[in-house]
């Protein structure tokens, strides 16, 4: 690594910057002073390293996310400080960009592992010299067109993720606030109305009626928070199911089916299919003709 690197050991001495950075495996570089609401580094930063946009710093802490620490770029801001205990560099003779996805990758964990063994590891630090770190073998295209084209790949699908992830989060926000609004209060008030019809109050005894037959045949089912009612063949579970099924409870299409000891997280579903559950489970069915899904999200 040390032909397409070089170590940085510049000191802040002229104080170019009194900006405080840390490492999170997840932001990358950032204010120290946010990120834990107060300044460890000491409040004299002369001998501090000085890093510029643009340049690397490797953190040896490790976690159970990340057991051979983080590497991340200086993205954020044009100056800042680092403890002498971080590894700082910059690149030489290679894409910057595809460097940066390099390391946000695992591809570099084996080399760390060589250097720097479980028993080296100290009060939560990896033990590798800097001697050591750029001596990492890295893998690197040797046309510069194909590093630029792997990184901007490499970003646009963490663009998209992204995008997607806070979709996801909105639409979970929206989904959140109608199951609070389109349902009546415990005053009988609902903040959103889909139709001029009166609601009126009624015990689950009238609209449903607890289905215990019990069949030893049929497929199995499990409910779960977020399948609700499924095959168990899809679980990635053990089958710890008795193997004498006779007292299993059967399921039709449209019953609901719930977890009594977890119906307050959730656990309940419609059916899609007929079987037979665990009797640990409720199975409910409509008196008459009803919507079963309505109930599943109130319920839910």
């Amino acid at each position: 690594m040390g032909d397409i690197t070089k170590r940085i050991s510049r000191k802040n001495l002229n104080l170019d910057s009194t900006l405080p950075l840390t490492i999170s495996a997840q932001y990358g570089l950032v204010d120290q002073r946010k990120f834990f609401d107060k300044q460890i580094a000491s409040k004299k930063l002369e001998n501090y390293l000085l890093l510029k946009n643009g340049e690397f710093a490797y953190n040896k802490s490790y976690s159970k996310d990340y057991p051979f620490g983080a590497i991340k770029r200086l993205n954020n801001y044009k100056l800042g400080v680092l403890s002498t205990l971080y590894i700082a560099f910059k690149p030489v003779s290679i894409n910057t960009d595809y460097l940066e996805e390099y390391f946000d990758s695992t591809k570099w964990y084996k080399e760390i592992y060589k250097r720097a063994t479980e028993g080296a590891r100290n009060h939560g630090l990896l033990n590798i010299s800097p001697q050591d770190f750029f001596e990492l073998n890295l893998s690197i295209p040797n046309n510069r067109i194909e590093q630029e084209r792997i990184s901007k790949i490499l970003k646009l699908l963490s663009l998209v993720i992204t995008l997607q992830q806070r979709k996801l989060n909105d639409l979970n926000s929206m989904k959140s606030a109608l199951l609070q609004d389109v349902f009546p209060n415990t005053q009988g008030i609902k903040k959103i109305k889909l139709s001029t019809q009166e609601w009126n109050l009624q015990k689950i005894s009238s609209i449903f009626k607890e289905r215990n037959q019990r069949n030893k045949n049929g497929m199995l089912l499990s409910v779960s928070i977020s399948k609700g009612v499924y095959p168990f063949s899809e679980n990635d579970r053990k089958d710890n199911s008795s193997n004498d099924k006779s007292n299993y409870k059967e399921v039709k299409i449209n019953d609901l089916a719930y977890n009594s000891m977890r119906m307050w997280q959730g656990a309940v579903g419609v059916s899609k299919y007929n079987g037979i559950v665990s009797p640990a489970y409720t199975v409910i069915t409509p008196k008459k003709e009803e919507n079963p899904n309505f109930y599943y999200y109130y319920f839910r």
